[in-house]
């Protein structure tokens, strides 16, 4: 596994570096923002039955099908098509403006006593360089979204880094959200504790209250406010969802995601070199990325030029994505809009804009 001197990118995006377990997650509505635009239609249905938590409604369009031509013409042939699903059309191009970078940021759930490679934490990072200071918004993927994975065939999203690596998943996120990340950082639950204790903890502001347990039972007990919390806290924190769900978990993680920036960002402007010497130390044996040491300067410079206050949050939730369970498996998924609509909420997210509200019934 190539390991690069990238402790400065790290110190973007560490701190949503964490691995979960396999459990379905409870059905969580959630409000994006504020109406700015016209009204999207909720993700779309193939022909057979969705379960009971979201509906399809009457405004719904089809998921595009293979009826004129072959919808990965171009990319990489999959191995398997199931005619159950049909694989939907790439989404061209999200129309991203020049001068804001994407990139991929990963979380694996590898353990020393594991081999699991499922990427379960899965960011879309826009950096928009357009005018200092610069501005960051964070786009969360569910781990259960059912995409097309180029030279593989449709699958969960957090497969794709262990059916290809570097390659599928840079694939993958440009053919179902139309654009291509700079680069990809995959780091496991090691590099998160391990960055979070070098800054010493961070405080995490609780925005909904939280009575779960961890995986070693101890109660995890939060009402909003704000809370210091070690590494091991704060990943258990993000964590846990017996009593919760994969949404919640998502809202989670950008909790942390923010506190862990600031401190990160702080610690840089106190003593760059010594930060970025102590995150390469704890990360060369648990981080991966496609950066070089050629592109540390750059990278400096855009966390530099972060304003933390404005950083925009996303989560890919219900109802722009519906709860579906695949007739040929059983298998609970999720599945996207159609590759329009995904085109318009990636680029408002690049963009910083809130999202419009969905639209319930005809």
């Amino acid at each position: 596994m190539k390991i690069a001197k990238i402790g400065l990118l790290a110190a973007l995006v560490a701190q949503i570096m964490i691995g979960c377990g396999p459990q379905a997650p409870q059905a969580v509505a959630d409000s994006t923002g504020t109406a700015t635009t016209a009204p999207i239609a909720p993700a779309t249905l193939p022909n057979d039955n969705p379960t009971s938590a979201v509906a399809p409604t009457s405004t719904q369009a089809p998921i595009p099908t293979a009826t004129s031509s072959i919808p990965w013409d171009g990319w990489p042939t999959p191995m398997y098509v199931d005619p159950s699903t049909p694989v939907p059309f790439p989404v061209r191009d999200a129309g991203v403006p020049s001068g804001i970078d994407a990139y991929i940021a990963l979380g694996s759930d590898k353990l020393p006593h594991r081999t699991s490679l499922n990427t379960d934490v899965i960011e879309l990072v826009f950096v928009d360089k357009r005018e200092a200071p610069y501005r960051l918004s964070i786009l969360s993927i569910p781990r259960d979204l059912y995409v097309f994975i180029p030279g593989h065939g449709m699958g969960r999203i957090n497969s794709a880094y262990a059916l290809g690596s570097d390659q599928a998943v840079l694939d993958t996120v440009e053919y179902n959200f139309g654009v291509r990340p700079k680069g990809l950082i995959l780091g496991d639950m090691t590099a998160f504790i391990g960055f979070i204790d070098y800054l010493g903890g961070v405080d995490v502001k609780v925005t909904a209250n939280v009575y779960d347990r961890c995986g070693d039972g101890s109660p995890v007990n939060y009402v909003a406010g704000t809370y210091h919390m070690d590494g091991q806290q704060a990943l258990c924190y993000v964590r846990v969802r017996e009593a919760s769900s994969d949404y919640d978990r998502m809202r989670r993680e950008q909790e942390v995601t923010l506190a862990t920036m600031g401190t990160a960002i702080k610690s840089m402007a106190t003593d760059p070199v010594g930060t970025a010497t102590q995150i390469f130390d704890l990360y060369r044996n648990s981080v991966h990325t496609t950066f070089g040491l050629s592109d540390v300067p750059d990278l400096a410079l855009a966390v530099m030029k972060i304003n933390r206050d404005t950083v925009k949050l996303y989560r890919m939730v219900p109802p722009f994505v519906v709860h579906w369970t695949k007739p040929t498996t059983g298998a609970w998924l999720l599945l996207p809009p159609p590759p329009d609509q995904v085109a318009f909420l990636v680029s408002l997210s690049a963009q910083g804009q809130a999202w419009p509200e969905p639209t319930t019934g005809p």
